[in-house]
C-alpha cells in the first residue's frame, strides 16, 4: 500500500532451488518482464498505461535478486483509493525449467489529493421583500475529480435571524463530480409587513469594514521525495498553489529529523523564501551525507511556516510538510576470507575466517555459518557446527573453529566437507548484503605414514640363467586398506626385449600381505658383451594412495653377467689397388659370434716392398672402430713417376678395447698384404686471392709443363678499369705455385663495383688433354671506394661541396653539377638538380643543396643516386682543367621508425583461450615485415596451463593489427592465478635493427577459479546423462516431462550419436540385490582428423584405455584425453560441425536407497556431461537435461529424437 507521490520497490528474486542453482543451459542467464494491468483501464497510476513496464535481469548464478524502483503518480486528480496488478513473465527464449511463482502482485494506491469546495461569496445581503436568497457552492481549487463523486452537506443555522420566523431552515446534500463543479441552494426569506410601523431606525447610520477574504495557499508540490544516498542533494519545490499576491510574503522552509538524522544523514536547512507577483515557485536544495555504509533507507521531513507578521493567519500552508526518503544503495560483501581450507587429521581442528570483504555496515548483520557433509561425514570425520555470526561497524572478521576427528588409521584418501553462509537478518537492508564466497570446502588430509620399498636393492644374475627374483616389502607402517603397487622395469645398459623381458605388474599390500616377490625373465642372445644393468622401479597405482605412500628405496639395480665369445679378423687374405684410385678398401669383420656392445680394434700398416712414408700422403697407421662388419680405407697418392713395377705393404689388427669384455674377443686372421699397381694422373687449379692469383697443381707434374694465364672483360673493361694480362707460367717438381699480378686503374670517380675474369690454358703440347684445369676461371671484383655522401630521409636535403682541390685559377672556370638516378629515382626520392658552378681565384669552394623527398613510409632499405661534374668553359685553358673525382654517390638512409607492441591480457581458466593483440604503434609500411610472436613460461607452464605458441604475423600497409589466440588448459583444479609471457622478435632480415619492438613483452594472467562440474544426486530417480545446450524451445515442445533410462545389466546403450561421434554407456541395473539405475562403464568412439577410428573406454574408477592401451594423457590428430586422478576424465574429439566435442566423465561414490525397503548403501557410478560442440543434425540424437547438486528435486529432461529400440523408458 503506497500514497500518491511515494517511491516504492518491486523486487524479483530466485527463491528455489537454493544457492547451488545450476542453470540450463550451462552458465546462461534469463530476463523477467514486468507488465502493469490497472483494474480500471487507462488509469495512469505508476507513470504507464496498460503496457510493459520493464525488463528485469539478467538472473544467473551470480545475480539472484533485482529491484525495480517505481513512484506512484501524484496527478492532482481525485480518484480515491484504487489498486493495480503487476504481472511477471519470462522475457525472450523460453526456459522449460523455470517457474515464476507468485507471478502477480497487487499495489494499492491511496489518493492524497486535496480539493477546496466552498461558497462563491463569503457574505450575502437580502431584503425581506426579495423573498429568497440564492447561495452558490463551487469547487474553488486543488485537484480535479475523476471516476468518483464528492458529497458536501449544506445546512442553515440561526444567527439574529430565526428559522421559521425570518427564513425557512434548509438542509441539502450537494454532490460534485468531474462535470458538476458548482451548485445553487435557494433559501426562502419571510416578510412580516405588520412590523414596519413599529420599527424605528436608530442609529440609522453605520460603517462597513471590507475584509480581504481572498484565499492564498502555499505548499509543497510534490510532497513526497526520494533521493539516492549516492547523490549529493535533493531539491524541494515550494509554490503558490492557489491565489495571487499583491504584496510579498516570506515563508520559512526548515528540516526536521525522522529516522534520518541531520549532521549524520543530511545537512539541516532553515531558510526563507519570498513569494510575490513575479516569484510564485521556489526550489530549496538540501545536501545529503553518504557515509558509504550499507543501511536501511531513512526519512526526514521538511516543514513550512509564515514569517511575514501581517500574513500570519491569512496564508494557508497546505501541504505544509514534505517527506524525503534517503535510499541507501551501498553494497556490503561478507564471505569466507579463503576460498578453500586444508587440515591434517593430526591437527585436530581447522580455523576458518569469515569477514566483511567489501563496504561498511551501518547496523548489525547476522549470518549463519553451518557445515555439511561432502566425502567427509559429519560426526565421523568432523563435528557438525552451526553458529550465528554478527558483524557491525567494529566487528568485521570472526573466526570459526571446527573439530576434526581422527581414528588413527592410514587410509590414504583425503576427504572434504563443506561450509556455507546464510543471511539471517540485516535490519531492513538485506538486499544490500551479498554473501560471496558463500561456500567453501575443507580438505582433511590423512597424514599417517606408510613406507614400501625394495629389500635388497642390488641383484646379480648370469646371462645363462633364466630369471632373477626381486623382493618388495612394507618397511614402515601398517595398512587398514589395501594398496596396489606397480613393479616395472626400466632400461639401463641392458635393454628390454633384447637382454630381459620387460615387466610391469601389480602387487597388492594389505594387513595380511606385506611382502612380495617379482620374477623377471632374462634373454641370452649368445653375443659377446660387457655385463649390463637394468633397474626395477615402483609406483603407486591406487589413485587415492598417490602422494601418500612413500616408496623408498624405490629403485633396485640388476646386473646381467655375459660369458659369450666372439672372433674378429680380415675378411680377405690379400688386397690389390691401382695408384690412380688413391685408396684401397679393406674389410675387417666379425667372423664368429655376436657383439652386444662396440669393440675397438687398431688397424696398422707396415712396409713391405712399398715403403711407409716414401709415397706422399701414405698413412702408415690406420684406425678402425668396428661394430659387426665395417670397411677401412687406407689412403695413398701417386708420385707421378712411371715405374712399371708393383709393390706391396702389410696391415695388422690389435685389440684396443671392448668395454669390459676384452677376454671374450679373439683376432683371427690378424694380418694381410696390399699390392699397389702403378698408373698416372695430374690436375691443376687457379684460386682467387684478392687482386693477385695463385695457380697450383693438385697432382704431381710430369716434368716441365707450361700454362697461360689471361684476363677477359666483364663489367670492368681492360684499359679503363684494369691492365690486360696474358702471360705464361711453368710448373715442375720444384715449382708448384705461381702468383700473377694484374694492375688496376683508378679513374678517381665514384662508381658501382665492376668485375673481370682470369682464365687458364695449357701451352705444353704433350700436356694438352692430360692436364685437368679446374677451376679454370677466377672472377675479380673491383670495389669503388671514391668519395660518397650519406643522408637520412628525415633530414630533407643533403649538402655537397665542390672545390678547387689543386692549383690556382687565373680566370673564371664554369663547371656543370648534375644529379642522376641510381637505385634512388629522380622525382620520387630526390629532386633532379643541374647547376652551373663558377670558380675563380677567390671562389674556390661552392656548396650544392639537393632536396631529399620523403614519402613517410618505412621501407627498411637504403637507396642511392649519383652526381657528376662536367667542364663548361675555362676561357681557352680547358686542357689544363682536370675534374677528379668528377662523380660521387649519395646514399639515402631510411630512418623511419616503426614500433610494434603486444598488450597484456587476463583470462579466466574457464575460458578456452586468450586473444593477444599486436599492432603498429608508430609509422607506416611500404614493404611487408614479418614478426614472430612466441610464448614463454612464467608461473604458468606450457603443456600444463596453456598451449605453447610460436607463429609469424606479417604487417604491411593494409594489415597493421593482428590477433594471436593462445589456447588455455583447464585442469579443473583449485589453484592460484598463474602468469606466462608473450614476446616479439623481428624475422625479416632487412628489418632487423630498424624496427623497434616496444613493448615487446606482454604478460598474461590465467585467473584460477574453483570449477565444479555437478550433476544430479537424486537417489533412485537418477537422470543419467546431460548435454547442456542452448537450443530453441521449438525442438522440445514437451518441456514438463522427465525420461529415465533403465538398462539391462552389463549391456551397452547408446546415449549420444552424430555423424562423427557416438557414446555408449553400460548399465549396472542390480547392485547388492537392489534395483538401481547407474552407469559403470562408458565408451566413446570418434573419428580423428586423420580419418582413423579411435575407441576410448572409461571404467567406473576413471581408468582410461585408448585402443586397448591404458593411458593417463593421450593427444593425437586432435583427439585429446586427460585423467584427473580417479575423479574425472576430459575427452575432446573432432566433430561434424567443425568444433571440438568436449565431454566429461565423472566417477563418484553416491548414496543409493532401495525405493521399497528404504535400505541405504553407497555405490560407485559414472556421470556423463557434454559441455560443448554436439552437432544437432538429422543423424544426431541424445538426452538433454540439467542436474542440480545438493538439491533433491526432479528436473525436466527430454530426448531428441527418441531412437532407442531397447531398454525401458519410464515416464514419471
Amino acid at each position: 500500500m503506497v500514497t500518491e507521490g511515494q517511491l516504492f520497490n518491486i523486487c524479483v528474486a530466485i527463491t528455489s532451488p537454493p544457492p547451488q542453482l545450476f542453470l540450463w543451459p550451462l552458465n546462461s542467464s534469463f530476463l523477467i518482464q514486468l507488465t502493469i494491468v490497472p483494474l480500471t483501464a487507462g488509469v495512469r497510476d505508476i507513470g504507464k498505461d496498460n503496457a510493459s513496464l520493464a525488463i528485469v535481469g539478467p538472473f544467473n548464478d551470480a545475480r539472484r535478486f533485482y529491484c525495480l524502483q517505481l513512484t506512484a503518480v501524484a496527478d492532482r486528480v481525485l480518484q480515491g483509493t484504487r489498486s493495480l496488478n503487476l504481472t511477471a513473465s519470462l522475457y525472450g527464449v523460453a526456459q522449460p525449467l523455470l517457474t515464476i511463482s507468485p507471478n502477480t502482485t497487487t499495489v494499492t494506491i491511496i489518493d492524497s489529493t486535496q480539493i477546496v469546495i466552498g461558497f462563491t461569496q463569503t457574505q450575502y445581503t437580502v431584503t425581506r421583500k426579495d423573498s429568497y436568497v440564492t447561495f452558490n457552492v463551487s469547487i474553488l481549487g486543488g485537484a480535479t475529480i475523476q471516476g468518483a463523486s464528492v458529497g458536501v452537506m449544506f445546512s442553515t443555522g440561526d444567527g439574529t435571524a430565526l428559522a421559521g420566523a425570518d427564513y425557512d431552515a434548509r438542509t441539502q446534500l450537494l454532490v460534485f463530480n468531474n462535470t458538476v463543479t458548482q451548485l445553487p441552494i435557494v433559501v426562502t426569506i419571510k416578510d412580516d409587513e405588520g412590523l414596519n410601523s413599529l420599527i424605528t431606525l436608530n442609529p440609522h447610520q453605520t460603517n462597513v469594514t471590507i475584509k480581504d477574504d481572498h484565499v492564498l495557499v502555499i505548499g509543497f508540490d510534490p510532497v513526497v521525495y526520494s533521493a539516492n544516498v549516492n547523490g549529493d542533494s535533493v531539491a524541494i519545490t515550494v509554490k503558490v498553489l492557489q491565489g495571487s499576491l499583491a504584496v510579498p510574503v516570506s515563508i520559512r522552509v526548515f528540516t526536521e529529523n525522522g529516522t534520518a538524522t541531520s549532521g549524520s544523514d543530511y545537512v539541516a536547512t532553515s531558510q526563507s523564501v519570498v513569494f510575490d507577483s513575479s516569484s510564485t515557485n521556489h526550489t530549496v536544495t538540501i545536501q545529503l551525507i553518504n557515509k558509504l555504509v550499507s543501511d536501511a533507507s531513512k526519512v526526514f521531513s521538511v516543514g513550512l511556516s509564515v514569517e511575514t507578521p501581517e500574513a500570519k493567519g491569512r496564508v494557508t500552508l497546505s501541504p505544509s510538510v514534505a517527506n524525503v526518503t534517503i535510499v541507501n544503495t551501498n553494497v556490503a560483501v561478507i564471505g569466507f576470507v579463503a576460498g578453500v581450507y586444508s587440515v591434517r587429521k593430526s591437527e585436530g581442528s581447522v580455523s576458518m575466517m569469515v569477514g566483511l570483504l567489501q563496504g561498511q555496515l551501518g547496523a548489525p548483520v547476522t549470518v549463519t555459518f553451518s557445515t555439511y557433509s561432502g566425502t567427509a561425514t559429519a560426526g565421523l570425520d568432523f563435528t557438525q557446527t552451526t553458529l550465528p555470526l554478527v558483524f557491525n561497524n567494529t566487528v568485521t572478521q570472526l573466526p570459526i573453529i571446527v573439530t576434526i576427528k581422527d581414528d588413527g588409521l592410514f587410509k590414504y584418501t583425503d576427504v572434504y566437507f563443506g561450509a556455507s553462509l546464510t543471511l539471517q537478518s540485516a535490519r531492513g537492508f538485506e538486499h544490500l548484503i551479498t554473501l560471496n564466497p558463500h561456500q567453501t570446502n575443507v580438505t582433511i588430509k590423512d597424514d599417517h605414514v606408510l613406507v614400501i620399498g625394495f629389500d635388497p636393492v642390488v641383484y646379480s644374475a648370469n646371462v645363462n640363467g633364466d630369471s632373477v627374483a626381486i623382493t618388495v616389502k612394507v618397511l614402515q607402517g601398517s595398512l587398514a586398506v589395501p594398496v596396489s603397487i606397480r613393479v616395472f622395469t626400466e632400461d639401463g645398459t641392458a635393454t628390454s626385449g633384447s637382454d630381459y623381458v620387460a615387466t610391469s605388474q601389480s602387487v597388492v599390500f594389505d594387513s595380511s600381505s606385506t611382502n612380495h616377490t617379482v620374477t623377471i625373465q632374462l634373454i641370452n642372445k649368445l653375443v659377446s658383451d660387457a655385463s649390463k644393468v637394468f633397474s626395477v622401479g615402483l609406483s603407486v597405482e591406487t589413485p587415492e594412495a598417490k602422494g601418500r605412500v612413500t616408496l623408498s628405496p624405490s629403485v633396485a639395480n640388476v646386473t646381467i653377467v655375459n660369458t659369450n665369445v666372439a672372433v674378429i679378423g680380415f675378411v680377405a687374405g690379400v688386397y690389390s689397388v691401382r695408384k690412380s684410385e688413391g685408396s684401397v678398401s679393406m674389410m675387417v669383420g666379425l667372423l664368429q659370434g655376436q657383439l652386444g656392445a662396440p669393440v675397438t680394434v687398431t688397424f696398422s700398416t707396415y712396409s713391405g716392398t712399398a715403403t711407409a712414408g716414401e709415397l706422399p700422403g701414405f698413412d702408415p697407421s690406420g684406425y678402425c672402430a668396428l661394430q659387426r662388419r665395417q670397411g677401412e680405407r687406407c689412403d695413398h697418392q701417386d708420385d707421378g713417376v712411371f715405374k712399371y713395377t708393383d709393390v706391396y705393404f702389410g696391415a695388422s689388427l690389435t685389440l684396443q678395447s671392448a668395454r669390459g669384455f676384452e677376454h671374450l674377443i679373439t683376432l683371427n686372421p690378424h694380418q694381410t698384404n696390399v699390392t699397389i699397381k702403378d698408373d698416372h694422373g695430374n690436375a691443376w687449379s687457379v684460386r682467387k686471392r684478392s687482386s693477385h692469383y695463385s695457380e697450383g697443381v693438385t697432382g704431381k707434374s710430369c716434368s716441365t709443363c707450361e700454362y697461360r694465364v689471361f684476363t677477359e672483360d666483364g663489367t670492368a673493361t681492360s684499359g679503363s678499369d684494369y691492365v690486360a694480362t696474358s702471360q705464361s707460367v711453368v710448373f715442375d717438381s720444384s715449382s708448384t705455385n705461381h702468383t700473377v699480378t694484374i694492375q688496376l686503374i683508378n679513374k678517381l670517380v665514384s662508381d658501382a663495383s665492376k668485375m673481370f675474369s682470369v682464365g687458364l690454358s695449357v701451352e705444353t703440347p704433350e700436356a694438352k688433354g692430360r692436364v685437368t684445369l679446374s677451376p679454370s676461371v677466377a672472377n675479380v671484383t673491383i670495389v669503388n671506394t671514391n668519395g660518397v655522401y650519406s643522408v637520412r630521409k628525415s633530414e630533407g636535403s643533403v649538402s655537397m661541396m665542390v672545390g678547387l682541390l689543386q692549383g690556382q685559377l687565373g680566370a673564371p672556370v664554369t663547371v656543370t653539377f648534375s644529379t642522376y638516378s641510381g637505385t634512388a629515382t629522380a622525382g620520387q626520392d630526390f629532386t633532379q638538380t643541374t647547376l652551373p658552378l663558377v670558380f675563380n681565384n677567390t671562389v674556390t669552394q661552392l656548396p650544392i643543396i639537393v632536396t631529399i623527398k620523403d614519402d613517410g613510409v618505412f621501407k627498411y632499405t637504403d637507396v642511392y643516386f649519383g652526381a657528376s661534374l662536367t667542364l663548361q668553359s675555362a676561357r681557352g685553358f680547358e686542357h689544363l682543367i682536370t675534374l677528379n673525382p668528377h662523380q660521387t654517390n649519395v646514399t639515402i638512409k631510411d630512418d623511419h621508425g616503426n614500433a610494434w607492441s603486444v598488450r597484456n591480457g587476463s583470462a579466466n581458466v574457464n575460458g578456452d583461450s586468450v586473444a593477444i593483440t599486436v599492432k603498429v604503434l608508430q609509422g607506416s609500411l611500404a614493404l611487408p615485415v614479418s614478426i614472430r610472436v612466441f610464448t614463454e613460461n612464467g608461473t604458468a607452464t606450457s603443456g600444463s596451463d596453456y598451449v605453447a605458441t610460436s607463429q609469424s604475423v606479417v604487417f604491411d600497409s593494409s594489415s597493421t593489427n593482428h590477433t594471436v589466440t593462445i589456447q588455455l588448459i583447464n585442469k579443473l583444479v583449485s589453484d592460484a592465478s598463474k602468469m606466462f609471457s608473450v614476446g616479439l622478435s623481428v624475422e625479416t632480415p632487412e628489418a632487423k635493427g630498424r624496427v623497434t619492438l616496444s613493448p615487446s613483452v606482454a604478460n598474461v594472467t590465467v585467473q584460477g577459479v574453483l570449477q565444479n562440474i555437478e550433476v544430479n544426486d537424486s537417489m533412485i530417480a537418477d537422470p543419467l546423462f546431460t548435454v547442456p545446450l542452448n537450443v530453441h524451445s521449438e525442438l522440445f515442445p514437451a518441456l514438463s516431462l522427465c525420461y529415465e533410462i533403465h538398462g539391462q545389466p552389463r549391456q551397452y546403450y547408446n546415449l549420444v550419436s552424430d555423424t562423427c561421434t557416438s557414446v555408449n554407456a553400460r548399465y549396472n541395473a542390480s547392485l547388492n540385490g537392489v534395483g538401481v539405475n547407474i552407469i559403470d562403464d562408458i565408451t566413446v568412439r570418434a573419428v580423428d582428423r586423420a580419418g582413423q577410428c579411435v575407441d576410448i573406454e572409461v571404467d567406473v574408477d576413471c581408468g582410461v584405455s585408448v585402443g586397448g592401451s591404458r593411458v593417463q594423457i593421450y593427444s593425437l590428430n586432435e583427439v585429446y584425453v586427460r585423467t584427473y586422478g580417479n575423479s574425472s576424465v576430459r575427452i575432446s574429439v573432432p566433430n561434424c560441425n567443425h568444433q571440438q566435442l568436449v565431454m566429461w566423465i565423472l566417477c563418484q561414490v553416491r548414496p543409493i536407497e532401495d525405493p521399497i525397503t528404504g535400505k541405504k548403501f553407497s555405490a560407485k557410478m559414472q556421470k556423463f556431461v557434454v559441455t560443448r560442440g554436439l552437432s544437432l543434425g538429422e543423424n544426431s540424437h541424445g538426452i538433454i537435461g540439467r542436474f542440480v547438486t545438493y538439491y533433491h528435486s526432479l528436473v525436466a529432461s527430454f530426448l531428441f529424437p527418441l531412437q532407442h529400440s531397447s531398454g525401458e523408458y519410464r515416464l514419471r
